[in-house]
């Protein structure tokens, strides 16, 4: 950066320090696409053919060392308000049936990654902001949310969106990114709102061609959550993330898995989560998601960790 005034030495001096500082301060997130972003949802490692599929902002797996107490897993059973959906044995009513009980507890998750500095303002220039979409599950009624640590990693900023418009702000409670990819985030209800919840169901108890509901914020598309239904193809799938995570005993489904979807909820036909979606094949060639293949980390391998 030169400045306007060529002879004010110190003045260019100074100049060139806050721009170093700003780079310093910006670091190597906007390098990182492996997770995919808002600009580039579907990219792949180069080392391997899946991708996750958020449009997260941030970059390189690490892990939080200290979490802060959360909700304890009998809380998280207790505090449901959907509740399980008895099956007709009516595929279609059965669907519709868990939408309506399940939907309204999926919400958007807007991550960004926003520059903590003042310098820009100092010259009247808008810092760079890195914004991304995924999908939460809203796992208790004191605002507890299920989600992938791809969504949320190398962000500092979270906007949490209910399909009826109802917006918070959330924070991260915590994530770890080397062997399950799972996050939670909190967001505080007003004295006397009723957040929906999901049941968190037993994916041990999964079939080999069991029909299953996946809902998330495909492409981030406007007008509430995407719904997309299948059945579960594999159990105890194996891959590895574009950063370098080893994923295990996932679960694998043909309902439709597309970027934004990350972080939300596989379903059986009772609307209980029995995995969060978080990974599809790419063609590295070609850059393209493959048809019918998406794979969601398993609840029973999740729900210790929340």
């Amino acid at each position: 950066m030169k400045s306007t005034r060529s002879k004010d030495v110190l003045g260019g001096l100074m100049i060139g320090i806050i721009a170093c500082l700003i780079l310093m301060a910006c670091g190597s997130d906007n390098s990182q696409a492996g997770v995919g972003t808002a600009q580039n949802p579907a990219t792949s490692s180069a080392s391997n053919s899946f991708a996750t599929t958020g449009t997260g902002a941030g970059a390189g797996a690490t892990v939080v060392s200290q979490i802060p107490a959360g909700p304890t897993v009998a809380s998280v059973n207790q505090a449901v308000q959907s509740g399980p959906v008895n099956p007709t044995g009516n595929l279609n009513q059965d669907v519709r049936a868990v939408i309506k009980a399940v939907r309204p507890a999926i919400v958007e998750i807007v991550a960004e990654t926003v520059n903590s500095n003042d310098f820009g303002s100092i010259f009247g220039r808008q810092q760079p902001t890195e914004r991304g979409i995924g999908t939460g599950s809203i796992i208790s009624q004191d605002g507890y949310i299920m989600t992938n640590n791809h969504v949320v990693e190398g962000a500092n900023k979270f906007t949490v969106v209910l399909p009826d418009n109802r917006t918070y702000a959330g924070r991260l409670i915590g994530r770890e990114g080397q062997q399950s990819d799972v996050a939670v985030i909190k967001i505080d209800p007003k004295s006397g709102e009723t957040l929906p919840t999901v049941t968190l169901g037993d994916s041990s108890k999964l079939e080999i061609g069991e029909a299953v509901v996946a809902i998330g914020n495909a492409l981030g598309l406007p007008g509430g959550p995407t719904v997309t239904a299948g059945i579960i193809s594999a159990i105890g799938r194996s891959i590895q993330e574009p950063n370098g995570a080893q994923l295990t005993d996932l679960l694998q489904t043909d309902a439709a898995i597309n970027p934004g979807n990350s972080g939300g909820p596989l379903l059986n036909l009772r609307g209980e989560l029995i995995g969060i979606n978080t990974a599809a094949p790419v063609d590295q060639s070609q850059g393209t998601v493959a048809q019918g293949i998406g794979f969601a980390l398993n609840i029973n391998q999740t729900r210790p960790l929340v």
